[in-house]
């Protein structure tokens, strides 16, 4: 069982009040602020029996639910209309209230072998409403709940937002899985008038100059040689050869002979026998030595070579711009500037921008807080 530790804060309308705020924190087993000494009269644990059964029975242990539930913000009530909320981030419950009241706290039991859901994204509209979306879960379909402050959640998954809002959301499955609580800061504000300027785009490699002149590097086209000192190169063989003439009508024996001697091979090369065209008699080739490497490298016509590098040089076409975008012609931009958004994207007079952060909800030191 996780140790969560009760806080009771209750708006201070009298003495009673008062009393009950520090009745209600005598709850709190100080030895073990895991148990709490519950009074019946006024908190009651609705514990669901088993995953998704929908059935609830009052928790008779002085210990709080563990990570096997969840809260359900749908069932959980009081009978004199204080209002009960959640804390999806702290997992603490809220309760605003200014009288005496007894509240039904409803717990759903959840399978916590089961995976959990993907976390949703959450995204702009062609309207600029917000939509959860994205979420998928091994156990079947979901549901996504938003929340503006993080702790009452509405279960939707288009969300109207007409001022600077943060958007808190989860999704959860039908084994009542939850995701992770993620996060989004929608910013709302005025347009202005921007200042239309000129520049010139190359094409080439995609950027922007406020010069004319564009220049694109490329790499030079390569030819390899091999350029031996005698003889010739032969790939397949791998380095230099030469007859030296030698084509006689020799038989393999007689070249073989011959092709050694100080007469006919005064460097003294290696070699080997090697049949003519017609399979019948044999040939000196020398193995005359590696050859030398040689690379040489072009551009083409017009273009200047550097190394193994070509640079081209052309002229840009000219763009109109405005805050950070870039327009064909002037007209575009001047109206686009009309509503100039320094960040964001313009929608219906206002620019709108939406950033991402994740939460993570993790359990630590897990609370009830009534005020």
């Amino acid at each position: 069982m996780k140790k969560i530790i009760v806080v009771i804060i209750i708006s201070l309308f009298g003495v009673f009040l008062i009393t009950n705020k520090y009745y209600y924190k005598d709850n709190v087993d100080k030895e073990q602020p895991n148990k709490i000494k519950n009074d019946k009269n006024m908190l009651s644990l609705m514990l669901e029996t088993d995953v998704g059964s929908g059935t609830y029975s009052v928790s008779s242990s002085s210990d709080w639910p563990n990570e096997e539930y969840i809260y359900n913000s749908e069932l959980s009530k009081c009978e004199n209309g204080s209002i009960l909320s959640w804390d999806e981030n702290k997992n603490v419950a809220i309760m605003k209230g200014n009288i005496s009241d007894k509240c039904y706290l409803y717990f759903d039991k959840i399978d916590p072998n089961s995976p959990k859901p993907t976390n949703p994204t959450l995204s702009f509209d062609s309207t600029y409403n917000v939509v959860i979306s994205g979420s998928t879960s091994e156990n079947g379909g979901v549901e996504y709940y938003y929340s503006f402050d993080n702790v009452n959640y509405t279960k939707g998954s288009t969300i109207s937002v007409n001022e600077t809002s943060t958007i808190y959301a989860y999704s959860k499955d039908i084994k009542k899985r939850k995701s992770d609580v993620v996060s989004k800061t929608v910013t709302i504000s005025n347009s202005t008038k921007g200042t239309v300027s000129t520049a010139y785009y190359c094409s080439k490699n995609g950027t922007y100059k406020t010069s004319l002149s564009c220049t694109y590097t490329y790499n030079a086209t390569s030819k390899t040689e091999y350029v031996c000192s005698v003889g010739s190169y032969s790939a397949s063989l791998g380095h230099c050869y030469d007859t030296n003439g030698m084509y006689s009508n020799w038989d393999w024996s007689t070249c073989n002979s011959t092709c050694g001697l100080k007469t006919y091979n005064p460097e003294e090369y290696s070699f080997e026998c090697v049949e003519d065209n017609t399979g019948n008699y044999y040939y000196c080739q020398f193995n005359t030595g590696s050859p030398t490497k040689s690379t040489s490298y072009s551009c083409t016509s017009g273009d200047s070579l550097s190394g193994s590098k070509c640079t081209n040089s052309y002229t840009g076409t000219l763009k109109y711009k405005c805050g950070n975008k870039y327009y064909n012609n002037n007209t575009d931009a001047t109206t686009a500037c009309e509503n100039y958004c320094a960040m964001g994207t313009h929608y219906d007079g206002k620019c709108y921008k939406i950033s991402w952060k994740l939460l993570h909800s993790k359990v630590v030191n897990d609370k009830i807080l009534i005020e």
